[in-house]
């Protein structure tokens, strides 16, 4: 990764900016622009300021190995702190009254800005998505590891319906999805993998449960991680032979589906990929409940959003999820989720696991 091109972009926005420098509390921040990151992703790990000087970050002494070994490729200085709780502590220079140093208004909390400003007497000023603006756009080397985490979660669907049996658990087949993408080579999962059966697919973000499967609908959401980037898949598949409901629901969302990806292009509203969806649903929009995608890289949801009311414009590189569905309480829900990458004159869909309607049924 060219992290000195990225820190160079970042302290031309702080110019833009008028800030003397930018406190960096979003882990997925720090390790974007160093290549840095603890074993949580939840938890005060690292903390960094970039000013003219260039970047440094802050680590408890548990991580000063790891820090230092890695400072030295990355060209950034690290500085040592007792405790977690010291991670806010502006660190190794002083501050005068007048420097105006930025902070992230979106991820910072309130007790730990109170903790900064008993660093010194700075003015702080709330930034928003300085850094994020630059991640919005992925670059070659970027795009190389999505590749590879889209091929993973690829082979590990391939692999997991040839394995789905009547009377497998929910949750059975979510650990098994876990097994096989490790085996494919990912270094984690995106998240809990969202294994819903029958009428439980009819909630987007369900938890999967000791309940054996039957024939029916058997909704699967999941991604791997591969260095970082994250990968995000679903299939609706059917056990059995499908109902002629189902069959209709399916063609209708695979319609909608194509008619979004024929939209999306750089200079396009977030929201217009949405909105054809809605046209195309009809009547039945009032069952799509969620937006139509979302961006994903070092986060699963990250910007672009594609949803009713985002105006900002898609460019080429953004990567995003393209998931229309609808969700029939009592009955269930089909959703397909694919994963694009804007390109110069429309996009392309980078997962390739089969989604035909032959494609998704199951025998039983």
């Amino acid at each position: 990764m060219d992290y000195l091109k990225r820190l160079s972009l970042l302290r031309d926005q702080l110019n833009e900016n008028n800030l003397d420098s930018l406190f960096i509390s979003n882990p997925f921040n720090i390790y974007y622009l160093t290549g840095f990151k603890g074993v949580s992703e939840t938890e005060r790990e690292v903390t960094s300021l970039v000013d003219s000087n260039g970047i440094k970050i802050s680590v408890p002494k548990l991580y000063q190995e790891e820090a230092l070994r890695l400072s030295k490729v990355n060209f950034f200085e690290v500085v040592i702190s007792e405790e977690r709780d010291n991670l806010f502590n502006i660190p190794s220079r002083p501050l005068s009254r007048n420097e105006k140093i930025g902070f992230e208004a979106d991820d910072l909390k309130f007790s730990e800005l109170e903790k900064l400003k008993k660093t010194s007497n700075a003015r702080y000023i709330p930034t928003y998505n300085l850094v994020e603006g630059l991640r919005i756009v992925k670059d070659k080397e970027e795009l190389t590891l999505v590749k590879r985490v889209v091929k993973t979660t690829d082979n590990s669907f391939t692999q997991i319906k040839n394995e789905i049996k009547i009377g497998m658990t929910e949750k059975q087949i979510a650990n098994r999805i876990l097994e096989i993408m490790e085996n494919f080579g990912s270094d984690g999962y995106a998240f809990e993998p969202i294994v819903a059966s029958g009428s439980n697919s009819s909630l987007p973000h369900y938890v999967s449960q000791n309940i054996p499967i039957k024939e029916g609908i058997l909704l699967i959401d999941a991604g791997a991680k591969y260095n970082g980037y994250n990968g995000d898949l679903t299939r609706t598949f059917f056990l059995g032979s499908p109902s002629e409901k189902f069959v209709k629901t399916y063609n209708l969302i695979s319609k909608a589906q194509e008619a979004a990806l024929k939209t999306i292009k750089p200079g396009i509203k977030e929201e217009e990929p949405y909105k054809k969806t809605v046209e195309v649903f009809g009547i039945q929009s009032k069952y799509f409940i969620h937006g139509l995608g979302h961006g994903i890289g070092l986060e699963v949801h990250e910007t672009p959003y594609l949803r009713k009311g985002k105006t900002d414009l898609l460019k080429e590189g953004m990567l995003i999820t393209v998931e229309p569905g609808l969700y029939y309480p009592g009955w269930g829900g089909i959703r397909v989720e694919d994963y694009v990458v804007v390109t110069k004159n429309g996009c392309e869909v980078l997962s390739k696991t089969p989604k035909s309607h032959e494609d998704i049924i199951i025998k039983i």
